[in-house]
């Protein structure tokens, strides 16, 4: 006969294991909505159709669907990036950043699109992630759907779900309105100009997000919080490595790093000069990365003009001192 201890024990797996058959047969059995009923993540264009049971990331710009660790992650550019976005989509790119089997196809879509499917490790998983590049007169979109491979076994997503997602995927006349993770108590010399990616909002001295003459660099701020909540312990050395890598400059001389104080948020400010990759401009770069509470970061990272530095740096450094986060 079963001891009262075996029998609990018995109970509880059969519990987990029902619960768990409960939810994979939700996440199976869920439908999709009308078109009307399309979903725009906070500041983009992009709209598709997404199951009811992905969430909207407060993290970064897209949807989560938590209990199965998969992600669709839209990053959203100028259309005069298209070149340099589909350049770091080849198989050579790729494979530098650990994709590999990648198989290319078309979807059952009217545009000029690319579609690829590949397999990444990461934190111990093997992941598959499907990628897919659209593009109208003002935008260029890279959506990425990352699913671990447990997933797809257990039956959470399938690939049939990932392609009738973007074969909805389009782009609106309107982006929806941005809802920020920070607020700034000053702005002086710069405007808001939009969002750029994932939940990173620039800050112009014209309001525009694209420049007005092609090829010259500008003045610029970017606030950008982490896509994720992995604690950062070297604050220091993590903004120096961050502050070197930055695209679209050569020549990064890094001048100093020290320990600021922003808001009650420790965090680390390096400074450094670079050349503009665009108009070979001398540039000043000043970066805050700042610890951000229940882990990741926020940086808030400054271009400046060799020419425009003494005028707006005084603005930048105000700007930065009335950064706050916002909870939640």
């Amino acid at each position: 006969m079963m001891s009262e201890h075996r029998m609990i024990k018995a109970f509880a797996r059969f519990r987990f294991c029902l619960g768990y058959l409960v939810a994979v047969l939700t996440l199976i059995g869920s439908h999709w909505t009308a078109a009307a009923d399309m979903r725009q993540p906070p500041g983009s264009r992009v709209k598709m159709d997404v199951p009811g049971n992905f969430e909207t990331s407060k993290l970064f710009s897209g949807f989560v669907l938590p209990v199965a660790r998969t992600s669709i992650v839209i990053a959203e550019l100028p259309t005069n990036r298209l070149d340099q976005l589909k350049a770091g989509l080849t198989d050579a790119a790729l494979a530098k950043k650990g994709i590999k089997d990648i198989i290319r196809a078309k979807l059952k879509r009217d545009d000029d699109h690319v579609y690829l499917v590949g397999k990444q490790t990461a934190r111990g998983a093997v992941f598959n992630k499907y990628v897919l590049l659209i593009k109208d007169g003002k935008s260029v979109a890279v959506i990425t759907f990352n699913v671990p491979e447990d997933a797809i076994k257990d039956g959470f997503v399938t690939q049939e779900i990932v392609k009738k997602v973007f074969t909805s995927t389009s782009f609106t006349a309107k982006a929806a309105p941005i809802i920020k993770q920070f607020s700034l108590g000053y702005l002086g010399a710069f405007k808001e100009a939009g969002k750029l990616m994932g939940s990173a909002i620039m800050y112009s001295t014209d309001g525009q997000l694209v420049p007005k003459v092609k090829g010259i660099q500008r003045s610029v701020v970017i606030i950008a919080p982490s896509v994720d909540r992995v604690r950062v312990h070297d604050l220091k050395g993590f903004s120096e490595r961050a502050l070197k890598s930055v695209g679209g400059f050569t020549n990064v001389k890094l001048a100093e790093t020290k320990g600021v104080t922003i808001a009650g948020l420790n965090g680390a400010k390096s400074e450094a000069t670079a050349v503009s990759s665009s108009d070979k401009t001398l540039v000043s770069l000043v970066q805050v990365v700042l610890d951000r509470p229940k882990g990741g970061y926020y940086r808030l990272l400054a271009i400046l003009r060799d020419s425009e530095k003494a005028k707006l740096m005084p603005h930048v450094e105000k700007l930065i001192a009335s950064f706050k986060p916002v909870s939640g």
